[in-house]
């Protein structure tokens, strides 16, 4: 039996921030048999041009058959296969933000 290959990409963890990232390893634990559940956390800090680079390029050579990517690095999805990545926006307060 093939199991579909899932790879949740997540931000490098910041000491004293919220991280939905632990919820998903919640998910991860309850899903089906039949799916090979991956995480992939960014080596680099989502700050910067080239941390922002690195994570873009790591992130599109640890693609599996489905890419889940949440949390602030949705800009590593520029390189990875459109038909089969999900990008989960949680949290659109800085859409009011005025600048």
């Amino acid at each position: 039996m093939h199991k579909i290959k899932v790879v949740f990409f997540h931000r490098k963890p910041v000491t004293g921030s919220f991280s939905v990232e632990y919820i998903f390893d919640d998910v991860r634990s309850r899903l089906s048999a039949s799916i090979h559940a991956i995480k992939f956390e960014c080596r680099c800090i989502s700050q910067g041009l080239w941390n922002r680079i690195i994570n873009t390029i790591e992130s599109s050579q640890n693609q599996g058959d489905i890419n889940h990517v949440t949390g602030d690095i949705h800009f590593i999805t520029l390189l990875m296969k459109k038909s089969k990545t999900i990008l989960t926006i949680l949290d659109c307060v800085f859409m009011n933000k005025k600048v």
